[in-house]
């Protein structure tokens, strides 16, 4: 028996036919899933409601007030002081750049063990994780 091939299939992986660049399909199919990669889900741009800034507000002050500042109402200081000092939460919102793919990104590619003057793995679930970026992007200046 002879194999099926169909001009389809030949192109998707990455073959040529008529004006189609060799490859061009593979680097057609790379750009979709970078740009898929480094886009915010529907599900992320869900959880940016006011019930994920509010648990996202609860899980920052258990996880992440040992070293940060994560509210002016929190219950006690940072312990870790520096050097260099962690930023606070308003101050890590309002950096330039901040948005849910750059803090997604931060979080998701933490060390466990951290190095020198580099902020540890707090070890969130990604629904924790999300929920505590609900709550930085909460503390963005209005523009």
């Amino acid at each position: 028996m002879r194999p099926i091939r169909s001009r389809r299939f030949s192109v998707a992986c990455g073959g040529t036919s008529g004006s189609d660049q060799p490859g061009e399909v593979f680097k057609v199919v790379a750009v979709v899933l970078l740009v898929a990669a480094f886009s915010p889900s529907g599900q992320a741009m869900d959880s940016v409601t006011p019930a994920a800034v509010t648990a996202g507000r609860a899980l920052a002050l258990t996880a992440c007030t040992g070293c940060h500042i994560v509210s002016s109402d929190q219950p006690f200081a940072p312990v870790f002081t520096g050097p260099p000092p962690p930023p606070d939460f308003r101050s890590i919102a309002n950096m330039p750049g901040t948005t849910i793919v750059s803090l997604r990104h931060f979080l998701s590619t933490l060390h466990p063990v951290p190095l020198p003057q580099h902020m540890a793995d707090p070890n969130l679930s990604a629904e924790e994780r999300e929920k505590v970026i609900a709550y930085i992007l909460s503390l963005q200046a209005p523009h």
